[in-house]
């Protein structure tokens, strides 16, 4: 679907066929066009082109190395959490 405001000319797409057809409307906005994503009718998002300018993106680089994701260890509670207990008692306050 488009829309015709203004001589531009943007598409709109539901998030399923976003999901469905993403090469089709990368396609689109490789060539300078936006694409609008609607929610039930309501838009949410809006894909456009990056810019290519020098100046408008860096990449900065890993302090460290991806091998030393191996070394981090999680935190481990003190004490048993049930999940579905706190799940269930979420719920029902609401």
């Amino acid at each position: 679907m488009t829309i015709y405001d203004y001589n531009i000319i943007m598409l709109q797409t539901n998030i399923a066929s976003l999901k469905a057809r993403l090469s089709y409307y990368l396609s689109f906005v490789k060539n300078g066009q936006d694409v609008l994503v609607l929610e039930r009718k309501h838009p949410i998002a809006k894909i456009s082109a990056v810019s290519r300018e020098a100046g408008d993106s860096m990449i900065t680089p890993a302090k460290y190395p991806f091998s030393k994701l191996k070394e981090l260890k999680g935190i481990t509670p003190k004490r048993k959490i049930d999940v579905v207990k706190l799940l269930r008692e979420d719920r029902d306050r609401r």
